[in-house]
């Protein structure tokens, strides 16, 4: 085996678009981009010739993946009107099982991918990556192709019919093992695991096939398979051409079940009347009989359509009151389907006797003469079938040119396409840290604004107790200036300075010679009759002590004794006074008592209500 260039064969080439392909499909199933839609049931794709198509099945949930058949337009309609039949009567999975290879010492089944060229990859049950193993089966200009692919590295296993890839044992081949090592090569497995099976004497002039060893046993041995086969044909070929509507034909379907069931038993013939074949039909089966009119109707229909089929009666009418079933002519004593029963089904006997093989030059040209749909009658030149038909087939040519065309530039411009989406993403990535970063900056401005707030309102709260706290300082201050205002003008003898400081409601208390309290008038007589008797005394101020409307004054006397007087003040004026007259001092020994008796007397008349 021998590695080989992508420039030195066409096929090369081909390999070359199914690498660039798988590895964009990887890319968009890794990105979770659904590649084709998910109610795509039935697939058509187009296989080495214009003309010859391959039709397939996808199963909804698993989206793995059957191959019907290929060949021509009008088998390809057969086919898919058969399957339509088999899936709704839930035995296609039966009689179209999913396409599958020996991989991994398991049965894989081949997953449905409808991305470009790729049709189906092995399903490891993982989604795929392109840097691991794969199998892949791509539809390229020559045909199908089964590779084996690793990243940049690739063999190729089969190519051309599809019969020679399904049950492929790819473990007993050691794909693997034969990749080759350098990267973008393409190596191609050697045929010491291949034989050639020529073609039988009934297929005179066709070309022998090649097929893998030992291929197991055919899929007509199995009886679930035979059953489900046999009643989709019998359905197919006989319900199909009895109108909508009849009455029966619903109930005819489960017959046919019961009778293809009874046929692959072994059963024999059935002969009898209606309620005898009912009873023997439920006796077979092992559930309750149908019932006689039900049996009945069935048995007429079937007559009916035999008698339109000459030579392919399934139910014969011996006398009016007696048919007869004839399971043999079913089928064959090898326990296989009668050959002669499909020779009206084309599509499906070519999926049983296994000539579902791609059209030839020759079927393509009669195909295009007819107008592409099978016609029995030849077309001229001239007439408009035909030219449409070429006329479409040159506009497949100009699309599959141009969609070459693409996928160069595409090629081309591949690693452009890597760079901008590595840049793409870190730009994402880029902007999603931006925006957890100011969320985080906006979280801590929250945070400061909500700490700005307290502080505020403690702000608030303190200027307030201060600014309560300096307007009673101020009060203070201005009681005490008043105090000290009144021993300065009574030093100074000013003695209307003295009566404007007082209230017009003084009163003077003068416990030390317990004598009663005076008015403003008699306090000011006694300032006079003291300044008279006295005119060199003077008094200082030593302190002041303000207390909300009480200010208390320290005084010392120039022959150096000492006083203490107490006054009340209202609305910037004295209204009470407490300590004996103001120029008379000398009596050092009473002070301490005369102010202790002064704030005693200050104390309860604050206390008592004025």
């Amino acid at each position: 085996m021998r590695a080989m260039a992508f420039d030195e064969q066409g096929g090369m080439r081909d390999v070359l678009d199914m690498f660039k392909h798988w590895h964009e499909f990887c890319r968009a199933t890794a990105k979770g981009l659904a590649s084709t839609p998910d109610d795509e049931l039935f697939v058509v794709r187009q296989l080495g010739l214009p003309s010859s198509r391959v039709l397939a099945v996808v199963d909804p949930d698993t989206r793995h993946i059957s191959v019907l058949g290929v060949g021509v337009y009008p088998q390809l309609r057969e086919l898919h009107r058969l399957a339509l039949h088999a899936f709704r009567s839930g035995i296609g999975d039966v009689l179209f099982p999913p396409l599958t290879v020996q991989l991994g010492g398991v049965e894989t089944r081949f997953r449905y991918a409808g991305h470009a060229s790729i049709f189906a990859f092995a399903d490891t049950g993982a989604s795929p990556r392109s840097k691991e193993r794969a199998v892949v089966l791509a539809v390229l200009p020559g045909g199908f192709t089964l590779a084996a692919i690793q990243h940049k590295r690739a063999l190729v296993i089969a190519q051309g019919r599809l019969n020679e890839i399904a049950g492929l044992d790819l473990d007993r081949m050691s794909i693997w093992d034969k990749l080759p090592v350098a990267d973008y090569e393409v190596a191609r497995l050697p045929s010491s695991d291949w034989m050639y099976v020529p073609a039988t004497f009934s297929q005179r002039g066709q070309a022998g096939r090649l097929q893998q060893k030992s291929r197991g046993i055919p899929a007509t041995e199995d009886p679930a398979r035979l059953e489900a086969t046999l009643g989709a044909a019998l359905q197919a070929s006989i319900i199909e051409e009895i109108p909508i509507g009849t009455r029966g034909r619903r109930e005819l379907s489960d017959f046919l079940v019961d009778v293809a069931r009874l046929a692959v038993q072994g059963e024999p013939d059935i002969t009898g009347s209606a309620r005898e074949i009912a009873v023997r039909l439920g006796k077979a089966l092992g559930r309750p009989p149908r019932s006689t009119r039900s049996t009945n109707t069935s048995l007429a229909l079937l007559v009916e359509h035999s008698e339109k089929r000459k030579g392919e009666a399934l139910v014969s009418r011996l006398t009016p009151h007696r048919w007869a079933i004839h399971l043999r002519e079913l089928v064959d004593e090898d326990g296989t389907v009668r050959g002669s029963l499909f020779s009206r089904w084309s599509a499906l006997h070519a999926v049983l006797v296994g000539e579902h093989e791609p059209a030839s030059e020759s079927e393509v040209t009669r195909s295009r003469i007819r107008g592409g749909l099978g016609g029995a009658v030849v077309k001229k030149r001239n007439e408009i079938p035909y030219m449409f038909d070429c006329g479409m087939v040159d506009e497949y040519n100009l699309r599959r040119q141009r969609e070459s065309e693409m996928m160069q530039l595409r090629v081309r411009h591949a690693e452009e396409l890597r760079v901008l989406a590595e840049e793409l993403a870190q730009a994402r990535q880029q902007r999603d840290q931006a925006i957890a970063e100011n969320a985080q900056r906006a979280a801590q401005v929250a945070e400061t604004d909500g700490r700005l707030d307290r502080l505020q309102h403690r702000f608030a709260a303190e200027f307030q107790r201060v600014t309560k706290l300096a307007a009673q300082a101020g009060i203070l201050e201005r009681n005490k200036a008043v105090v000290r205002a009144l021993q300065e003008a009574v030093d100074r003898r000013d003695w209307p300075a003295v009566e404007a400081l007082l209230a017009p409601g003084f009163v003077q208390h003068d416990p030390t010679d317990n004598r009663a309290p005076v008015d403003r008038a008699g306090f000011m007589n006694r300032l006079l009759l003291d300044a008279e008797q006295n005119p060199a005394t003077q008094e200082h101020v030593d302190f002041l002590v303000a207390e909300e409307d009480l200010v208390a004054v320290h005084l010392h006397h120039a022959r150096s004794s000492t006083s203490m007087r107490l006054f009340r003040m209202t609305g910037g004026q004295i209204t009470e006074a407490w300590g004996g007259d103001l120029a008379c001092s000398g009596r050092a020994a009473n002070l301490r008592s005369v102010a202790d008796t002064a704030a005693n007397e200050a104390a309860v008349q604050a206390s008592s209500p004025r």
